[in-house]
């Protein structure tokens, strides 16, 4: 038997977006398992290393480069959020490629770094102006965690917010470990804010919202939340839901067949009450996929992926994709949430 090729999983376990951690883990597994059935990588067999990325910095690299003496590394997978990618970047040294999988910031241009998540242009502009003409919101209030994403996700909220006659009355930018937002929403309220958008994340996102709705504010204010998955849903509560939208690349409720097939492939395979997935915990599952043909491609032809422009073809859940230009290009969704699922309510091709 031929000796396995591994992936090192990156994805939080613990920490901030712990929560997401079954749904991670359940994805990976399956994607290993179909893999596998499918010849493997290169005709080898896929084994996982899984590192938990709610660790710090210095026992994530470890973990990475800890995963036994005879694995043969080919790929890492990392599912977290933008300042771990920043620091991983710097401390490895881009021989082995990194698929970077959820939607991040942008701009991402490191040899060997493939981020195949969704940007703040495709994602964040077409939501905003859809939701500003839909229920003709002028007045914004933005607030987000403190770290790389929201920071840059937020010109192109405000540049979205302004090209549609609205303008920005407040915004605040949080530490990981502010966990009380009552304060945060007496400034929402006190601005005068129509709708809010939050750039929270994990854990913070759900207090935030769970504060929002208990002080009466969801009846009133819009809140628009693209880092708000199935999981952190479910976490805020029903009765914490009114007023909510999410954007994404991916929503499980999405009606169509390749997502249909995908979901009784896992519920077959992890029972009905499977753990929920998400666009977070399914970019895992899309990433492992990519790194296989991206992996294949390469043995083909070395050079495979190092022209800008060179067009690879991927597919997954959400149906086929193309990565082009160091960017994996598909259909993004705007949804509403309806107690602990979301509806789609409007779709943005390809552009």
């Amino acid at each position: 038997m031929e000796k396995p090729l591994t992936f090192a999983v990156v994805a939080p376990a613990s920490g901030l977006l712990g929560m997401m951690g079954p749904s991670t883990l359940a994805a990976m597994g399956l994607a290993v398992e179909e893999i596998n059935r499918s010849g493997g990588v290169c005709g080898r067999p896929l084994s996982v290393h899984r590192v938990d990325a709610g660790l710090g910095i210095d026992a994530v690299v470890q973990g990475i480069r800890g995963g036994g003496a005879d694995a043969e590394l080919a790929a890492i997978i990392g599912t977290h959020p933008s300042h771990l990618r920043e620091q991983l970047i710097e401390r490895l040294d881009g021989r082995i490629p990194y698929v970077y999988t959820p939607h991040y910031e942008g701009g991402e241009r490191h040899a060997g770094v493939y981020a195949i998540g969704e940007t703040p242009e495709r994602q964040l502009r077409p939501a905003i102006a859809r939701l500003m003409d839909r229920l003709d919101l002028r007045r914004w209030y933005l607030i987000g965690h403190d770290y790389v994403w929201p920071r840059r996700a937020a010109s192109a909220i405000v540049g979205a917010i302004h090209a549609s006659g609205g303008k920005l009355v407040g915004s605040r930018y949080v530490p990981f470990n502010h966990l009380d937002f009552r304060d945060d929403v007496h400034a929402v309220a006190a601005s005068g804010a129509e709708a809010v958008v939050s750039l929270l994340i994990g854990h913070g996102a759900v207090e935030f919202h769970r504060d929002f709705a208990e002080a009466g504010m969801s009846g009133d204010v819009v809140r628009f939340s693209p880092d708000i998955e199935e999981n952190l849903l479910l976490a805020i509560g029903p009765s914490n839901a009114d007023n909510l939208y999410s954007c994404s690349g991916y929503f499980e409720s999405l009606d169509m067949l390749s997502n249909r097939t995908f979901l009784a492939r896992y519920r077959a395979r992890f029972g009905r009450l499977a753990p929920l997935q998400s666009s977070y915990t399914q970019s895992l599952f899309e990433g492992m996929w990519f790194a296989k043909a991206l992996l294949e491609a390469r043995a083909d032809n070395p050079r495979r992926l190092e022209r800008a422009g060179e067009h690879f073809a991927v597919h997954g859940p959400r149906g086929a994709a193309r990565f082009s230009d160091q960017e994996l290009r598909r259909p993004t969704y705007l949804a509403q949430a309806r107690e602990t699922r979301f509806d789609v309510i409007e779709t943005f091709p390809i552009s």
